[in-house]
C-alpha cells in the first residue's frame, strides 16, 4: 500500500518519519531541510516546516500540538564560510489543521 509518493524531479532526500495514531505521516527531509506530512488517504505531501538557518532534521515527533524535530549540525567551514551549526532538538508548533487533540 503505497501512502505517500514524492515526484522524482522534486529530488528530495528523506531521512526519519513519525506515524500518528491518526495516521499522519511525518518525513525528516535533508536536502531542502524541510518536514513534510502524508496525511491519511492523500499520496501527496503538504509542507509543514521550513528549518530555520542551516538547521537539518534528522529525526521526528509528534505531540499533541507540538513537532519536536532532532537536527544535524557540523563545524564550521572556513573555504565556504559557514559557520558552525550546534545539533539541537527543537520544539514546533504544529499548523491548526495538524494538532493533535
Amino acid at each position: 500500500v503505497v501512502v505517500g509518493e514524492v515526484p522524482v524531479e522534486h529530488k528530495l532526500d528523506l531521512w526519519d518519519l513519525f506515524v500518528t495514531e491518526g495516521g499522519t505521516v511525518y518525513v525528516a527531509e535533508q536536502n531542502q531541510r524541510k518536514v513534510l506530512a502524508f496525511c491519511p488517504g492523500c499520496t501527496t505531501y503538504t509542507e509543514v516546516l521550513q528549518c530555520p538557518g542551516a538547521l537539518k532534521p534528522i529525526a521526528l515527533l509528534v505531540q499533541g500540538k507540538s513537532l519536536y524535530v532532532s537536527t544535524e549540525g557540523h563545524p564550521p567551514d572556513p573555504l565556504s564560510g559557514f559557520p558552525a551549526v550546534p545539533e539541537g532538538v527543537y520544539e514546533f508548533l504544529l499548523p491548526p489543521e495538524l494538532q493533535l487533540e
